[in-house]
């Protein structure tokens, strides 16, 4: 990722919010024979380790799917964005933009291969998505179970490398950046009062 200083975060807390906030991510991975990309919802955690923790990631894709052969992989976490019209700015000669929330995170992916810990994370991706999942899972037979496991992989990818950027004009004056927040509450929409909002927090 293109990281300008001004840009970057180094805060684990921040990027672990963003990640677990916008947790359907692309997996990016060469398999053999190419780049491919996956869409899939991932787990988040945060490990400890002796240099401060590291990000581990857990998702599944289909068994079709080659991607869990790669022995490392990029996730791509995108949080809100949103176009900033130069008309904002107030000024002339300015140039619009596009400001946006993101992390990446590398590493080497590993396959699991166990019954039981992928019961776990299918029961906590449920958990963590779906009020019902209890219910649904309480009356899944080990049949059924077993199918699913035969038809997807679970795989993990640890954070070698953890990348956050938050673009939010802070290249920009406090006015222009003001007039900005102001445009983005009036234009409406989720990711734009998001940006505005992340805008003001800083």
């Amino acid at each position: 990722m293109y990281l300008p200083s001004h840009f970057a975060v180094s805060d684990p807390a921040r990027m672990t919010a963003l990640m677990r906030a916008h947790p359907f991510a692309v997996v990016v991975a060469d398999p053999g024979g190419g780049d491919q990309a996956a869409h899939v919802p991932l787990l988040v955690d945060r490990q400890p380790t002796a240099d401060g923790g590291r990000i581990v990631l857990h998702g599944h894709v289909a068994r079709a799917n080659p991607i869990w052969r790669a022995s490392r992989a990029l996730a791509v976490f995108r949080g809100p964005h949103a176009y900033i019209s130069a008309a904002w700015y107030g000024e002339p000669d300015t140039v619009p933009t596009w400001n946006y929330q993101a992390v990446h995170v590398a590493g080497p992916l590993t396959v699991i291969d166990d019954a039981q810990a992928e019961r776990a994370w299918f029961e906590r991706l449920g958990a963590e998505h779906d009020p019902l999942a209890a219910q649904w899972w309480a009356g899944l037979s080990a049949a059924v179970f077993d199918r699913l496991r035969q038809a997807t992989v679970w795989f993990r990818i640890d954070g070698e490398r953890v990348d956050g950027k938050s673009k939010l004009s802070q290249n920009h004056s406090p006015g222009r950046r003001a007039r900005v927040v102001s445009a983005l509450r009036a234009a409406g929409g989720e990711d734009r009062l998001a940006i505005a909002q992340a805008m003001e927090d800083g």
